[in-house]
């Protein structure tokens, strides 16, 4: 079990995935035209055959829409502290582990996954404590009943927290962090992890991180990108997952045996919950 019973008062309506606009597609038509200067008409051209709809638009784009951004760093990327994917992660159980009491939760939260509804779940459901920064300096105090105030979702942060040692603290029930490797290394031998994630269907990932990024970056809307056109681009974050759990920076070539590797990390150490099956997922981690 990685979630206490429940207390009274839990919501037994069910939760819902939360839906995400997805950016529409206007599609463009170029027309040729053609024609002979010289007297006598020239014969007929046939016609070309029109590429599919997204090479279209593709082909469409100026060169200078997909320049590349500067290399993002290993410890911006990654994180700056964390075994070597080969060994990790040391103290993570296996997912047919048995477990036992000193054993913390590691929800590995993938972005635009519903993790403020999860994070909200474990709190305020299941009374779940967990460490996330609410106040500058970090410190080893609880900020709210269930919140110590060390952050766990940076990678300063990651190194802070494993000087205070949380794991060892006796003050958290739950470890919550989008840097996996780095984040696992937070964990001991006396307390162990037992690590969960959600997952959502990719595009709709890709279409919510999408609006964000535009909500964000004043360039990234100058650029007037639909969806398509910009997962795309020479810059896209392409295989966060297999990235982050292989250590390859994006713009760095994933081979199979990166492939392999994140698939059998995933496969041993992680419960996989679905975000639009949020009920049953829960009803599971229970």
């Amino acid at each position: 079990q990685f979630l206490p019973s429940p207390p009274q008062g839990f919501p037994q309506g069910g939760f819902q995935a939360i839906p995400v606009p997805f950016p529409g597609e206007e599609g463009q038509q170029g027309q040729g035209q053609g024609g002979s200067p010289q007297a006598a008409p020239a014969p007929p051209a046939q016609e070309e055959s029109k590429p599919p709809p997204l090479q279209h638009e593709l082909q469409k784009q100026p060169a200078q829409e997909a320049e590349k951004p500067p290399q993002v760093s290993r410890e911006k990327y990654l994180g700056m502290t964390f075994p070597t994917p080969e060994k990790m992660p040391q103290f993570l159980r296996n997912t047919m582990d048995h477990g036992n009491d000193s054993d913390l939760v590691f929800f590995w939260h993938i972005p635009k996954t519903a993790g403020s509804m999860m994070k909200t779940i474990m709190s305020t459901c299941y009374g779940l404590r967990r460490a996330e920064k609410l106040e500058h300096p970090a410190s080893m105090v609880m900020i709210k009943d269930t919140v110590l105030n060390v952050d766990t979702a940076s990678p300063k942060g990651i190194v802070e927290a494993k000087e205070f040692e949380i794991a060892d603290s006796g003050m958290i029930d739950v470890i919550i962090s989008s840097f996996v490797l780095s984040a696992s290394s937070l964990f001991t031998q006396s307390h162990k992890g037992r690590a969960f994630t959600l997952l959502r269907h990719p595009v709709d990932t890709a279409a919510s991180n999408f609006v964000k990024r535009k909500g964000r970056s004043k360039d990234l809307r100058d650029l007037e990108l639909e969806l398509h056109q910009y997962v795309s681009q020479d810059w896209y974050p392409d295989n966060y997952m297999v990235r982050q759990l292989s250590g390859v920076l994006p713009g760095d070539t994933i081979t199979e045996h990166h492939m392999d590797l994140a698939k059998n990390l995933l496969s041993a150490k992680f419960f996989i919950g679905i975000v639009e099956e949020m009920e049953e997922t829960v009803r599971q981690l229970q």
